[in-house]
């Protein structure tokens, strides 16, 4: 993507731009900042599975919901440090997006469409109806900041710069995956699942692997809002949400 002068100059102004952001704006504008670096993780993970692999999902925010409240009962129930419930929720999440895109391997369109929302269903019934003392029910979870050596990221400023490098690492990522053969097998399974099959490619192992990677990235941005907000409830994710990741792809 970084192939000329200009284009190295014009991408390291904006990691100096986003580093030194804290120290010119407001805390406002520092907490929208984060809130956007969040939502970022969010959106990428749903391209992938939408914009390159064709998935429609409508359930994006169940998957983000899933990685916030696995993360909050590692860290509370298990002690877990940052740096091992966030990857951990991420993986729950992925767990649980998998399973649906194995449920959606064969079909497509409007019925694939309410598959997912059946994931935003199976959710909220879920963490409802779950003994109280595995998620805290209604009630939600309640987290201790993320800490690192004796340092709370519990200022605006701290945080963001935790969000800032987790989203640096999951958009790195999100290029190294487009750029690879599972890239061009989504690309190739979007455009025609019959000729892809024909020419090889496990169309049921492809989509499901495009589902797994987006609610990876779903859960990821799930553990972040976590430890931002330092509090989780059901009505945080919601199938609105998810109709405004959609439109975030598509802006």
């Amino acid at each position: 993507m970084i192939r000329t002068r200009g284009q190295w100059i014009a991408l390291i102004v904006f990691l100096v731009a986003l580093a030194v952001l804290p120290h010119v704006l407001g805390p406002r504008l520092v907490a929208i900042s984060t809130n956007m670096l969040i939502m970022a993780v969010v959106v990428i993970g749903l391209q992938i599975n939408m914009g390159y692999a064709g998935q429609i999902n409508l359930g994006q925010a169940a998957f983000m919901g899933v990685g916030a409240y696995a993360t909050g009962a590692l860290a509370i129930k298990f002690n877990l440090p940052f740096w091992l419930s966030i990857p951990l929720g991420g993986c729950a999440a992925a767990v649980f997006g998998f399973i649906f895109g194995l449920s959606a391997v064969r079909i497509k369109g409007f019925y694939l469409a309410l598959t997912t929302i059946a994931a935003q269903t199976l959710f909220h019934f879920l963490i409802l109806n779950l003994p109280q003392s595995w998620f805290g029910g209604s009630n939600g979870l309640t987290l201790e900041p993320a800490q690192i050596f004796g340092f709370s990221f519990v200022s605006e400023t701290s945080i963001y710069y935790l969000c800032l490098g987790v989203t640096a690492l999951m958009v790195f990522g999100a290029y190294g995956i487009v750029r690879s053969r599972h890239g061009r097998a989504f690309v190739a399974v979007c455009d025609d699942d019959v000729a892809s099959g024909l020419m090889g490619i496990n169309v049921v192992r492809t989509k499901a692997i495009a589902f797994l990677i987006g609610a990876f990235y779903a859960g990821i941005a799930g553990a972040l809002w976590a430890y931002y907000v330092r509090f989780v409830a059901v009505d945080q994710f919601t199938l609105f949400h998810s109709i405004w990741f959609i439109a975030m792809v598509i802006v």
